[in-house]
């Protein structure tokens, strides 16, 4: 049996979704621009997910523990493919750029999400391979890396936007616009 990010567990995903974005506006009496910028950091999410943990393989019959251990790199920089190593750095960025408008914190706690993701990445990769013994993907500390080292050089383009948007925008009738209000209060 093969699992792919479509039909059911995508219509499950977009249930959460909009679930997420009604409970966000309707509740929490979110902003229009709070909810368009989540919504596109949610759909990030999910083609994340889709990324580098679909497709899941569960064929009993398959399964082979004994390449469990050819399929885990412990060793920094051991194996390292550059093309690989900048995919994964470009695959985080969007997520260390639209956190930060999702979530208002301070960097250190924006830098525990940058060590965060890349281990709960790896892990659900690494608990994937243990339920099902079949070694669709490699559980890869060079991966841990590229990912922290993307969301770092995200939020980084998030303060330069920043910087940039508020000097573009500094005439008084351009606070008219919601939009722009919201983002300049970053």
């Amino acid at each position: 049996m093969i699992f792919h990010f479509d039909g059911l567990v995508a219509i499950f995903a977009m249930i959460i979704g909009l679930a997420l974005l009604f409970f966000l506006k309707k509740k929490k009496r979110y902003s229009n621009s709070y909810i368009l910028i989540f919504a596109i950091f949610y759909l990030y999410l999910c083609l994340l997910l889709n990324h580098t943990q679909f497709p899941i393989m569960y064929q009993p019959e398959l399964a082979d523990y004994s390449l469990i251990v050819n399929s885990i790199n412990y060793i920094p920089f051991s194996g390292l493919y550059f093309k690989h190593f900048l995919l994964n750095i470009v695959l985080t960025i969007p997520f260390g750029f639209l956190l930060p408008f999702i979530y208002k914190v301070e960097f250190s706690k924006k830098l525990f999400w940058a060590v965060m993701l890349p281990i709960i990445i790896e892990g659900l990769q690494l608990f994937i391979l243990l339920l099902t013994g079949i070694p669709l993907r490699a559980v890869d500390i060079n991966d841990i890396i590229a990912n922290f080292i993307g969301i770092l050089i995200g939020y980084f383009v998030f303060r330069s936007f920043i910087i940039l948007f508020r000097k573009l925008t500094q005439k008084e009738h351009d606070d008219d616009h919601p939009f722009i209000r919201f983002i300049r209060q970053y």
